[in-house]
């Protein structure tokens, strides 16, 4: 199947919501052709970005109300668990329970028996999951090298199984990978090799058959991500388009092999009530002409494009994040109609012209 990124519009992380239906009707009365699941951290701890996918992984402890990774025998059994599922893709061993994925949950059943186009799905990323995920020292498992491998290997799986059962309902997936420690790759905080970074991503991107992207809401190395086999790179446009901008290079080379951008351009937060579509798309347009400027094809940037707010909604209120909503749509409206989508004639004129000028494929369901 063929998947046309067409300003289309997604959403990030997760909503306000205390209650998965009342959010995922939110999510469909606005973006039913395109829908995100949504993640609501206020309706259980469970559910936050980091614990959701701890569920299954080796060595999982809990004290106090406080989940870390605990060495030892049971450790190392579970680890061997792991490995064996990973080596026999068994994708099942990466399932996410109702009870941590409310709102994907609900999201399905509000959609069975539908076929849509394509859905969007998400993941914590690798780099800072286990950054967060501790051990019973304390420590972060990213470094342990022994956990770190674990880290890919279970995200890996669960991003997998995530596929899977949003391929009930759509003939592409989305899958971003969430990373916004990555905002401090590099520092003092994050001492941790490109490489090494490099390696984390590609593992967790090779289990994805769809489209596999990155997001990051700060400013971050991005020659590292665009480094990785990620087909969608996601970031805060609003307040970071610069950082982007310095990695003219590598990112003219995303561009050129059919990388979809993802401008999030909707800011996640009280600065939204001072935007319209319109000053927001004109900020998209002075975006397109800087990256035209430090030498990325603009008619491929504006082919391959699609926007969402900057960043999450879970930590707003339930207005503001619906007014987010609203306003994203309405920017991917006002692009979508300052940029038509070609004709089929169109498109194969300039495929006929340029033999790379093609949309990204994707797995037929």
């Amino acid at each position: 199947m063929t998947f046309e990124p067409a300003w289309q519009a997604i959403l990030l992380d997760g909503l306000p919501h205390d209650e998965a239906e009342p959010a995922v009707e939110a999510i469909l009365e606005r973006f039913a052709e395109l829908p995100s699941w949504p993640q609501l951290p206020r309706r259980s701890p469970l559910e936050n970005m980091y614990a959701l996918y701890a569920e299954g992984f080796p060595g999982l402890r809990e004290d106090a109300g406080v989940s870390f990774v605990e060495h030892g025998a049971i450790l190392e059994r579970e680890l061997g668990e792991l490995h064996l599922a990973y080596l026999d893709n068994d994708v099942e061993y990466g399932r996410i329970s109702a009870s941590h994925a409310t709102g994907l949950d609900a999201l399905l059943r509000r959609l069975a028996g539908s076929k849509l186009k394509a859905i969007k799905g998400e993941i914590t990323g690798p780099v800072s999951w286990s950054l967060t995920m501790l051990d019973e020292q304390r420590r972060p498992i990213l470094y342990d090298r022994v956990l770190e491998g674990a880290t890919a290997q279970h995200l890996r799986l669960k991003a997998a199984w995530q596929e899977r059962v949003l391929r009930r309902v759509a003939g592409e997936t989305i899958i971003i990978l969430n990373e916004p420690y990555m905002a401090s790759f590099g520092s003092s905080f994050v001492p941790f090799s490109r490489e090494r970074a490099i390696s984390l991503f590609s593992e967790v991107l090779a289990g994805i058959q769809g489209i596999g992207g990155v997001h990051c809401c700060g400013a971050t190395d991005w020659s590292v991500i665009l480094d990785t086999s990620a087909r969608l790179i996601s970031w805060d446009a609003y307040d970071y388009m610069a950082s982007l901008l310095a990695y003219a290079e590598p990112l003219a080379t995303f561009v050129e092999r059919g990388g979809i951008l993802c401008w999030g351009m909707v800011p996640a937060g009280m600065p939204a009530r001072w935007e319209s579509p319109e000053s927001l798309a004109d900020r998209i347009e002075q975006g397109l002409d800087a990256l035209a400027a430090a030498g990325i094809d603009r008619e491929r940037a504006v082919g391959q494009s699609m926007v969402s707010p900057s960043c999450g909604l879970g930590g707003l209120d339930i207005e503001l994040a619906e007014l987010i909503l609203n306003l994203t749509r309405d920017l991917a409206r006002t692009m979508q109609q300052r940029y038509p989508p070609q004709s089929q004639t169109e498109q194969d004129e300039r495929s006929a012209d340029d033999p790379s000028a093609t949309a990204l494929e994707g797995d037929v369901v």
